[in-house]
């Protein structure tokens, strides 16, 4: 398994792979737009305080991604990283795709100074494995986040 900076030719499996994650999660509810992940991915790739890397296996199947970028807490200037996706094929989980990808991620925001690297698990999906999964990798779990689906009355 490597991990490697995505590249144009990448963006149809990323976009399919955020269309599972999406499907998959309490997100559901929204419209999938293939032009905007489409266009999110053009800026991941060209844009410096952005990234997205991507896990490929020994065949060059595109296994999974992390989609990063810098941010500013509202509190500070100082800059911090946090996921804007993270994804593993259900089939490939288990596999060091996603260490390889957090590692990568954790390089790249060393590279760029920056001294704090959030994920979030905010898709309701695999959360308790997920978990673990984050906690074993050296993560602190901050509290928890919340989410309602408003029903039109």
């Amino acid at each position: 398994m490597i991990v490697r900076e995505a590249k144009q030719p990448d963006a149809p499996e990323v976009v399919a792979m955020g269309r599972h994650l999406v499907e998959r999660s309490i997100y559901h509810v929204f419209e999938f737009n293939t032009e905007r992940v489409e266009d999110k991915v053009d800026h991941l790739i060209a844009d410096g305080d952005k990234a997205c890397f991507v896990a490929e296996d020994s065949e060059g199947a595109v296994v999974g991604f992390l989609a990063l970028e810098m941010r500013q807490p509202f509190y500070s200037h100082e800059i911090f990283v946090s996921d804007l996706a993270f994804f593993v094929n259900p089939d490939r989980r288990g596999t060091s795709a996603a260490k390889k990808l957090i590692e990568k991620g954790e390089d790249w925001a060393r590279e760029n100074g920056v001294r704090v690297f959030g994920v979030s698990l905010l898709n309701g999906a695999d959360v308790d494995r997920s978990g673990r999964f984050m906690e074993h990798a050296g993560y602190n779990s901050l509290g928890g986040n919340y989410v309602k689906l408003l029903e039109e009355e």
